[in-house]
């Protein structure tokens, strides 16, 4: 599957997991495109450090806009990838996470999207259908939008890891809801979470026509202990063996201030050293600096947000 090509989303308060993801998927793919879309917040300085990333295509959200002239921000950023020049298949992979195995090994040559953390949910089911609402889609929000959508089974997916082949999916419903989705955002409106529940009903109204899903339980979440998964260790990785699991997400109950403390922290600092490796000494040092230095602004703020509020 050398055809692919590996794609990612950052901002600057993620581009320190980003540069993991990066090394991780050198390690598993030495040769295999990789393609940043990088938010207009991350300063030039550290564009220099991506760009210095073998085999690294970066492309700045806002000069994607330009191409396409909608205002795919935020939440919605993920999709200015179905804009991109020339891209035909893609591993898109949220930036806070990494690859613990051979992903590409679980894509067939026929497939045009491929969820590595989805499942069928029954919304007769009380549990699935309350699932579905609160992080995916809400279908009584929807009705007004696609009458139309009424199935009594659906694929969930987070659309944090998937394949596409870009060309099956329908850009026409980017353009005919950018408008709702950029005045309904994250907890309000039909589409949860902005991208996750607008990728969420196109692949459900479009599946077994023009895009065809296929999902599978590849992916484990950061907050889980490493007891969990046993097989999935710094030899494993280090001997790029087949593991049980190949993509750990790092959602926010999982998320530390270093590396090294999160859950598989080993071999978060592992892949970080292959980001920084043609880079000069100082480099790790100055940007954990920068880090600690932009985390305790932030924590003064909201000190003082909270504390000393305008009457």
């Amino acid at each position: 599957m050398k055809d692919i090509s590996f794609v990612t989303i950052t901002c600057a308060k993620d581009l320190h997991y980003a540069k993991c993801l990066l090394g991780s998927i050198r390690h598993y793919y030495p040769s295999h495109p990789i393609i940043v879309i990088a938010d207009d917040d991350i300063t030039d300085r550290h564009i220099v450090q991506l760009q210095k990333f073998q085999g690294i295509t970066i492309h700045r959200s806002h000069a994607l806009r330009e191409l396409h002239g909608m205002p795919l921000t935020g939440l919605l950023t993920k999709l200015n990838l179905l804009f991109i020049p020339g891209l035909e298949k893609c591993m898109v992979m949220d930036a806070d996470s990494i690859l613990v195995g051979t992903v590409l090994d679980y894509i067939n040559e026929d497939d045009e999207m491929v969820a590595f953390d989805g499942k069928m949910l029954d919304l007769s089911n009380a549990k699935s259908y309350q699932s579905f609402n609160k992080y995916a889609i809400s279908l009584e929000d929807l009705k007004p939008i696609d009458p139309e959508f009424t199935f009594e089974k659906v694929i969930y997916m987070n659309s944090g890891h998937f394949f596409l082949e870009i060309k099956r999916f329908p850009v026409e419903e980017v353009q005919r809801n950018i408008s709702y989705m950029n005045n309904n955002f994250a907890h309000t409106g039909a589409f949860r979470f902005g991208d996750q529940g607008f990728i969420n009903y196109v692949v459900n109204k479009y599946d077994g026509k023009s895009l065809k899903t296929r999902y599978m339980d590849m992916c484990i979440l950061g907050k889980y202990p490493e007891s969990d998964v046993p097989d999935i260790s710094i030899k494993s990785i280090k001997a790029r063996a087949s593991n049980s699991k190949c993509i750990i997400h790092y959602t926010a109950p999982s998320r530390k201030q270093r590396i090294a403390d999160h859950n598989f922290g080993e071999i978060m600092r592992f892949y970080e050293d292959i980001f920084y490796a043609n880079l000069p000494d100082y480099s790790l040092f100055y940007d954990r600096i920068e880090r600690g230095i932009s985390l305790y602004k932030k924590k003064a703020n909201n000190f003082l947000k909270r504390n000393f509020k305008t009457r």
